[in-house]
């Protein structure tokens, strides 16, 4: 019995999570392909991958933070981290290569180029 009400309890919550998230996160129709990432918003994807380690607001936690005014490499340093990760760190690499990913080379440009025009909080 306890451990039906402990199933029952943990669905709950996992639903309430799931909405209170953004389960429905599907991309307005108004925008165009090339503009998604992993089949959604850039804010989106990051959101829902990066910003554990990252912040949500891009502020750094256990990565570093991702505002422009902190990336100051060349733009294909990052495009290359996001990619193929960063060995002997926690960043997995989220390229159509590697284990996790299932980003083109399109999407991580489009990435990219929202980490270094977009400010947080926009």
């Amino acid at each position: 019995m306890a451990r039906r009400w402990r199933l029952a309890f943990l669905s709950a919550v996992a639903a309430t999570l799931l909405v209170a998230c953004g389960g429905n996160d599907a991309p307005p129709p108004d925008v165009p392909p090339e503009d998604l990432v992993g089949g959604r918003e850039a804010h989106v994807f990051y959101a829902r991958n990066c910003s554990s380690c990252h912040g949500l607001e891009r502020e750094g936690r256990i990565g570093p933070a991702l505002t422009p005014d902190r990336l100051t490499q060349e733009p294909a340093f990052y495009a290359e981290t996001i990619a193929l990760g960063r060995p002997g760190t926690a960043m997995p690499g989220w390229g159509a290569q590697t284990i996790t990913g299932g980003l083109s080379e399109q999407e991580v440009t489009r990435l990219l180029e929202w980490l270094l025009e977009e400010a947080p909080n926009q």
